[in-house]
């Protein structure tokens, strides 16, 4: 699952046991992880909030108690939205593309050598024209040496 390469463990288990079943209640996700209460709606609040897991609340009855009055309580049931959760992964993968496009362009347009003699510069593209078969560095239009200084 795509969630192994972003989240924390206890995370990614919790995609796992949504992934399973439809609709899971809070209290029986704090049973099954045997977490608290405030460390679970944290990891719950993160997935929320990158919008891979949606939450509803219901007001359910609890057993009636000994005076006959019945308590009500709130209770959260969380799922996962496959719509959104394909939308959050795309978008997750368009900003990797371009941070790792943005690096290659960086990397693409620095010079890496420059010649001694003539201050030529050359990219790291051009290093196999430059190699010399005492496999020294040089300019085919210089006798001195190119230099390797890599400024970015």
């Amino acid at each position: 699952m795509v969630a192994r390469a972003y989240y924390v463990p206890v995370q990614i288990v919790v995609l796992d046991i949504l992934a399973k079943y439809p609709c899971v209640k809070e209290d029986d996700l704090i049973e099954v992880l045997k977490l608290d209460q405030k460390q679970l709606r944290q990891s719950l609040s993160y997935l929320k909030k990158d919008k891979l897991i949606k939450s509803l609340q219901k007001m359910e009855k609890l057993e009636e108690t000994v005076d006959a009055k019945q308590r009500i309580r709130m209770v959260h049931y969380y799922y996962i939205n496959y719509k959104a959760f394909v939308n959050a992964v795309k978008y997750k993968l368009d900003q990797m593309r371009e941070k790792i496009e943005n690096e290659a362009r960086k990397i693409q347009g620095r010079t890496a050598y420059t010649c001694s003699n003539c201050e030529h510069e050359f990219s790291d593209l051009d290093v196999g024209d430059l190699i010399q078969p005492d496999g020294d560095l040089r300019y085919s239009n210089s006798i001195t040496s190119v230099d390797a200084g890599a400024s970015l």
